[in-house]
């Protein structure tokens, strides 16, 4: 997946990778590579 959404693409529906801690569950690893913050 990483491969097919690069920084040239994320344009619109997403934005850049946001860094987590490395504890972070699957889904904020999920959300953040989607470019949101799943922190409150």
């Amino acid at each position: 997946m990483r491969s097919g959404l690069t920084d040239e693409n994320r344009s619109g529906a997403f934005g850049s990778e946001v860094s987590l801690s490395d504890d972070a569950s699957a889904y904020e690893r999920l959300v953040a590579f989607a470019g949101r913050d799943p922190r409150p």
